[in-house]
């Protein structure tokens, strides 16, 4: 049966009043009943096992982790989860299905109140989501339901398993809780056992979990909460009390038998009846007679002096979900744990594949822990460069070792707030048979520490295969498919602002490449062939054209390099870049004129990729460009790295990579093979794309849009010449269902997050901006060069066609075809266009308002992006740079060749 129809049996029928609430916790439920035994439990170990040490037993602590990591090993390799190795953990924490959290109630029910059937052990290819959070009441988790929506949002980020399903612990439906409404029954005794076994290893269900999402502050008001109310003393003469971190609060009715209050809010709280009494359990107790109430000893020294001539007045506060724990989340000892836990997943694992373990509604937390994760990941990583310099098995003095223990302090400053009923009896009424909430935390992140410190690589592995067992091909292609980032807030305001901009850039965009890339022909070069000294023949090409178009291509990296690493403008800075471009410029052109004039060869084979791989080399020197306080700073240099990594990518597959798919679209006569060397171009972008989007996970997605932009002109441009060289209604019917294709997608994804389906939430608009933001920079580059290209074609054939291997030999007819194939594409490509933009309106986007925004905000970027695409494929078509893609290269081989045009020798 679907979820949606059992729970809606299961509670469906009961009234989720918020008038009378009871139990759990602020951070996480915490320790125990008061009625239990001292625990018989002298070790609980890293893997959640509660065991007695012996000495009848022979086997030490040592030998009983090395079977279980045996075990564990023996586990993964098989394909079943970890978590099936501890029958205790399971047997104390229910695990409930995915999708039954879309069908929850508000408020949440209680774990015993769900049906069975909704749980389930993990099994074969199942995955486990552990979520963590930060209590606001003392009786329910979300007493308002907006955590439950934000963490309906989160869970839509994971994927779905084709394989098995996906499993979730949290905490108030995973483990046995107090009744919190009126009518619900007190826990069992079994159920009691189970919450303090749940107590004691659940730390170990976020470190088995396949992914853990991490809760922010949600922020919610509870109605009537904080609204004062009098009675009489009268009126509380059934009334239990109890002190709960600084409060007097209203247990319930007083039951017989428990005068000593061992069991409050147990056995006296469902009875309460609102029309008898007008107080209401877990309301606070604030004065009598104007005397401000400490405790419930003072209360009722205070209430037992009531006469008829002075009647006594008790002053209350509503608080229908009990305590508000005002302590910051940061603060609290249990969230750290968790926090640390999860920081220690992931250090013991690559960057990208940690991303994929954290998701958080807070950017701040997932810093956190990155941050946290990073520290951990480089001390291991020091400790394992000593142990291979020292050849010893462990250095003497390990970097993780002291950084472990530096966590450990500082949990010694975190907070725990007895704002619960289970830390009620801690703190108050079983002091002699528990240990604080403060110890149990304390106790196991010691062993947690401890254990690192001596087996970190070896729990590295084991979270290794773990993830590996995640990573199938078809769960990663889905989570490419279907994962979308999202811009961060200040990026947001920027688009904002700049989107009321003049149309200015528009203007830009559309005149300056062009123009930039024409601007080689417009010079009288020589032809090669001719005959005289260097400086009359190939002077204009050696002091003008060639260094003109590497300085337009090569000023690209730097403007790209500077953008992706947030280097803060200045003139100076700009000084600096341009230094640096004219620098690479003059270098590369020296080179290449050096070579033509020591080989006595002209034009130089291939010139634009010698000079493209020469110029490379001269990357790292852009860290100098930089000021000397952004360099001070470690995260710059991680950035620069990652930028670097770009600007390198850059190089590969646009100027290297597409040409060569160019030279073999050149070399093929059969149009199924141009239709499939035509989609080597999809893939090349698709490439780029998929490199931004693995940094833009280490930089922020603020970063992606000129990743798309750049990969999309570099595609659309290349598509064009091949339209131009090898058009054929077959490759034009190609590339129509490519953009179709594409365009549908993203369609599709905005109506996958749909606000209405997931939450009204911050992040989903700032998702769903940056689908429509793809989108339209997709459409805009498409637009643009197509329109640019078909300018460019005619400029050519008018102003020196012999120099353009695009058109210089093309007839009148050739000629024409090539422009009416251009003019057709241009026009399917605005009905597309038009269509898109009416999708978007229909959805409440302003798409042309949020493209100003974002062509003004990247405008250097794009500008540069623009003007090195057309200049450099442009001038590849150049005779003087000698770009054969047959690969020919005739002038070499043919001392008496004779050029015709272009680059076609005879």
């Amino acid at each position: 049966r679907p979820p949606v129809a059992i729970l809606a049996q299961a509670c469906g029928s009961k009234s989720m009043t918020t008038s009378a609430r009871s139990e759990s916790s602020c951070d996480m439920p915490c320790s125990s009943e008061d009625d239990s035994s001292p625990s018989s439990c002298t070790d609980v170990d890293i893997w959640g096992y509660c065991h007695q040490a012996s000495a009848s037993s022979g086997e030490s602590l040592r030998v009983l982790r090395q079977r279980r990591s045996f075990r564990l090993h023996a586990t993964l390799s098989s394909g079943q989860h970890p978590l099936t190795l501890h029958p205790d953990l399971l047997s104390c924490i229910q695990l409930l299905r995915k999708e039954a959290f879309f069908a929850l109630p508000s408020p949440m029910p209680r774990c015993q109140d769900v049906p069975a059937e909704l749980f389930g052990p993990p099994e074969q290819n199942d995955i486990v989501i552990a979520v963590s959070h930060a209590w606001r009441n003392q009786t329910h988790p979300d007493p308002c339901g907006c955590k439950l929506e934000v963490l309906q949002a989160l869970l839509e980020r994971v994927p779905n398993w084709d394989e098995g399903k996906a499993l979730v612990f949290f905490d108030f439906l995973s483990i046995p809780q107090r009744p919190f409404s009126a009518g619900q029954r007190a826990r069992t005794a079994e159920e009691s056992a189970r919450f303090r076994e749940a107590l004691r290893c659940m730390h170990n269900m976020y470190f088995f979990a396949d992914c853990i999402v991490h809760l922010g502050s949600s922020g919610e008001e509870v109605e009537g909460e904080g609204v004062e109310y009098t009675v009489s003393a009268s009126d509380l003469k059934d009334a239990a009390f109890n002190e709960v971190g600084g409060w007097v609060q209203v247990a319930g009715l007083e039951s017989e038998g428990q005068a000593d209050f061992a069991h409050p809010f147990a056995h006296c709280f469902c009875n309460v009846d609102s029309r008898v009494h007008p107080w209401a359990p877990f309301d606070r107790v604030l004065t009598v007679n104007g005397e401000e109430i400490r405790s419930v000893k003072q209360l009722q020294e205070r209430m037992s002096v009531e006469d008829e001539e002075a009647p006594c007045v008790v002053t209350l506060c509503r608080y229908p979900f009990g305590k508000v724990n005002l302590v910051p989340p940061d603060q609290r000892g249990w969230v750290f744990l968790e926090r640390f836990i999860t920081a220690v997943k992931c250090a013991m694992l690559d960057e990208d594949q940690a991303a994929e373990v954290v998701i958080s509604d807070s950017d701040y937390i997932r810093d956190q822990i990155d941050a946290y994760a990073d520290r951990l990941r480089q001390a291991a990583r020091s400790d394992e460069r000593h142990r291979l310099a020292d050849n010893v098995s462990a250095p003497p003095d390990s970097a993780l070792k002291r950084l472990l223990h530096e966590f450990l302090m500082e949990l010694s400053e975190k907070q725990f707030s007895a704002a619960s009923t289970d830390k009620l009896l801690i703190d108050t009424h079983a002091q002699k048979h528990q240990m604080p909430d403060s110890k149990i935390v304390a106790g196991i992140m010691e062993e947690f520490v401890e254990h690192l410190g001596e087996h970190w690589s070896d729990e590295a592995v084991r979270q290794q295969h773990l993830a590996d067992r995640r990573a199938t091909a078809w769960r990663a292609a889905r989570a490419y498919l279907l994962h979308w980032d999202h811009f961060s807030d200040d990026y947001m305001s920027r688009l904002d602002v700049a989107s009321t901009s003049a149309p200015g850039p528009f203007m830009k965009l559309a005149v300056l490449p062009p123009l930039l890339a024409l601007l080689c022909y417009l010079a009288p070069f020589a032809e090669p062939s001719e005959l005289g000294p260097l400086l009359n023949t190939q002077a204009l090409f050696w002091f003008y054209g060639d260094p003109l178009a590497a300085f337009v291509c090569w000023y690209l990296l730097p403007m790209f390099w500077s953008g992706i690493v947030r280097l803060q403008s200045s003139w100076m800075l700009e000084v600096k870049l341009f230094l640096w471009t004219l620098g690479v410029t003059s270098l590369v052109v020296c080179i290449s004129f050096a070579a033509s004039k020591a080989l006595g060869v002209f034009p130089v084979p291939l010139t634009a990729l010698i000079q493209t791989t020469v110029g490379a080399c001269f990357l790292p020197l852009l860290w100098w460009c930089a000021p000397w306080e952004q360099r001070a700073d470690p995260m710059f240099r991680l950035r620069t790295g990652y930028g670097f990594l770009a600007s390198l990518a850059i190089v590969v597959c646009f100027a290297m990579g597409l040409p060569f798919i160019t030279m073999a679209l050149v070399r093929t006569q059969q149009w199924w093979q141009h239709a499939l060397i035509v989609s080597c171009f999809l893939v090349v972008k698709l490439s780029f794309q998929r490199i931004g989007g693995e940094l833009s996970k280490r930089l922020g997605a603020d970063c992606m849009p000129c990743f798309i932009f750049l990969a999309k002109l570099c595609y659309e441009f290349n598509l064009c010449m091949a339209l131009s060289t090898r058009g054929g209604w077959f490759v034009f019917i190609e590339l129509v269902a490519f953009d179709a294709a594409e365009n549908l997608y993203h369609l599709w994804s905005l109506l996958r997050t749909d606000v209405g389906k997931v939450s009204d939430s911050t992040d989903t608009r700032a998702r769903q901006h940056y689908i429509v933001a793809t989108l339209l920079l997709h459409e805009c580059a498409e637009i643009f060069t197509l329109g640019q290209f078909i300018f460019e074609v005619f400029a050519l054939r008018v102003i020196q066609p012999k120099l353009n291997s695009l058109v210089c030999a093309a007839s009148q007819d050739e000629y024409y075809q090539m422009e009416l194939f251009l003019l057709f594409s241009f026009g399917v490509e605005l009905l597309i266009i038009s269509a898109n933009y009416c999708a978007l309106r229909l959805r409440g986007f302003k798409p042309l308002l949020l493209l100003r925004g974002l062509l003004a905000t990247n405008l250097p970027a794009f500008l540069a992006s623009a003007c090195a695409v057309h200049m450099y494929y442009i001038m590849c078509q150049h005779t003087h740079f000698g770009m054969d893609m047959t690969l020919n290269f005739k002038w070499l081989r043919d001392p008496g060749a004779q050029w015709q045009c272009g680059l076609e020798w005879i």
